[in-house]
């Protein structure tokens, strides 16, 4: 049971306390774009978004290398004569750019996508990883050298020239070592950080830029506020080369690690067999060994630099460009797209979590009502709008007419079935939900949905308001549901004391003494959830 925020494409985990209300009009949805980037960098996800969704998409074109308050003028000259419901999605800077716009007109509604609200310590580091990363080119260029001055004595190359072919030794290093060699100008191609530009010092972690718009926060006049949180999938494998070339990283990530390994193995082999007078033997054995260890150092070396400002230790979960935590929106609902796109895809991945946002939160109905009640099925469709949203775990059934059964066993007022991997789904994954005014959209390759109109807890599942700590259980279905950050209490018992010290409407213990002082109405208890204690006072 995650204790994030979590967005799927089933819907948004964070409850929503008001039905979408119907609008006459199309709502102005603009679509921010981001650094080294423009508009058109949303008009594949804006024109998807616009055929689904009533609402009138526009994609202004700042200029990304200008500050934020330059960019929030040109976004204001350009489109600041949309109505009062304007909403503002902004990807990366763009969320910066729509939240120093929001300080000059009122938007209904803002949302920001991979955005570095509290700054991208990337922008200070970069210089150092590109260091530390040519380091790492020269310790492998080193290995060659060693070789070659063994190869001007006889014996030397007789005994040991042979390891370099071994196993493709060489080739898996050079290989290495051009990766490491175009990564400066490629991400400086992708992300433009090498540039003198002015928005740049604007974007450090601790700017005073960054410092001034959230110590203000108040000073934007917006609406609706949602965060979206984008953690990539493998996001600390080969981080410094998925930031760039997702498509390849997995690649490079087991180039990397096969190719320490065939050095520190083939270093140890010569260390065990050289004879201890052989220096140039020793030389190579230690050149190898320094090679493997700064090439899996690539990796923890990149997510500091992504995750804290002057280098710190700390490596925190990101979307390859920006840490999680900084990707928070101040005094906004919070989404966390887990096993998420990677930053520079954001914009063309993140379609049916931007829909579920844009519906269920920010109230823009379909443009079609779809779906209905007590219907089976409906291929390549998911379910939308509803209010009070909330699911159980997925488990697996093997076909959408099993997860449909499963569903209605559970008393579930909607149903969705995944069959192939999409997002954060595995095939087969079905998910029983539940919620107000439900309906099914169509669009949804991969997925299949209904609409059963059932309402209520699971059968025979779960108890309320008896101030009573129940085993392997979970809390579910508030409304206006919100905790404190955990605290760790020794016992389930000690748990459900801090809550009711704390006047909690419900509580939640994990066996590993983590306690969630819980606040929201309509909370009921769910077996089921193993290593869980969870209380609902009355």
């Amino acid at each position: 049971m995650s204790r994030f925020y979590r967005i799927g494409l089933s819907g948004v985990f964070l409850v929503v306390t008001a039905a979408p209300v119907a609008r006459a009009q199309e709502r102005p949805v603009a679509f921010i774009h981001g650094l080294a980037s423009t508009g058109e960098t949303w008009q594949s996800a804006a024109d998807a978004l616009q055929q689904q969704l009533a609402l009138q998409a526009y994609r202004p074109n700042p200029s990304w290398v200008d500050t934020f308050p330059d960019q929030a003028v040109q976004l204001q000259n350009e489109i600041g004569g949309l109505p009062s419901s304007t909403i503002a999605v902004g990807h990366s800077n763009g969320g910066l750019a729509a939240r120093q716009w929001s300080r000059m007109r009122y938007l209904d509604g803002l949302v920001t996508l991979g955005t570095p609200n509290h700054g991208a310590p990337l922008v200070d580091n970069i210089f150092h990883f590109t260091q530390f990363s040519f380091q790492v080119y020269s310790r492998i260029l080193d290995i060659f050298d060693a070789f070659s001055e063994c190869f001007g004595v006889l014996e030397c190359a007789e005994q040991w020239s042979w390891v370099l072919q071994a196993n493709d030794l060489d080739d898996w290093i050079v290989a290495v070592a051009n990766f490491i060699l175009n990564h400066p100008w490629e991400i400086n191609n992708t992300l433009g950080f090498m540039n003198v530009l002015p928005v740049l010092p604007q974007m450090a972690a601790q700017s005073p830029f960054i410092q001034d718009l959230n110590s203000t926060s108040g000073s934007e006049q917006t609406g609706t506020r949602v965060g979206m949180v984008s953690i990539a999938r493998n996001w600390n494998d080969a981080g410094w080369w998925r930031v760039i070339r997702p498509e390849s990283a997995d690649t490079v990530a087991y180039a990397v690690d096969f190719g320490a390994f065939l050095l520190d193995a083939w270093a140890t082999y010569i260390y065990a067999t050289a004879d201890p007078s052989d220096n140039r033997a020793l030389s190579i054995a230690n050149k190898m060994s320094t090679a493997s260890g700064v090439m899996i150092g690539l990796d923890s070396v990149y997510c500091r630099a992504v995750s804290s400002p002057n280098m710190g230790l700390t490596c925190l979960a990101n979307d390859t460009v920006v840490p999680d935590q900084s990707q928070r929106l101040p005094n906004a609902l919070e989404v966390v797209m887990s096993n998420g796109p990677v930053h520079i895809r954001e914009t063309r991945e993140s379609n049916e979590y931007l829909y579920q946002v844009l519906a269920n939160v920010l109230s823009i109905p379909p443009r079609s009502g779809g779906g209905g009640g007590g219907g089976p099925m409906q291929p390549n469709s998911a379910i939308v709008g509803c209010s009070n949203w909330y699911w159980l775990d997925p488990v697996y059934r093997s076909d959408a007419a099993s997860c449909y059964s499963y569903c209605q066993q559970y008393g579930a007022d909607a149903c969705e079935w995944a069959s192939d991997r999409d997002g954060a789904s595995n095939p087969g994954d079905c998910y029983v939900e539940y919620g107000d005014g439900c309906r099914v959209a169509a669009g949804y390759s991969a997925w299949s949905a209904a609409v059963l109109n059932l309402g209520g807890p699971p059968a025979g599942g779960g108890s309320s308001g008896d101030g009573q700590m129940h085993p392997n259980s979970a809390v579910r279905g508030c409304v206006g549901w919100w905790w404190w950050d955990p605290v760790y209490q020794p016992t389930a018992d000690a748990c459900a004391g801090f809550c009711v010290q704390n006047n909690a409407d419900a509580c939640e213990w994990y066996e590993n003494g983590e306690c969630y002082v819980e606040f929201g109405s309509s909370c009921f208890i769910e077996p089921g959830y193993s290593g869980w204690s969870a209380m609902v006072l009355p």
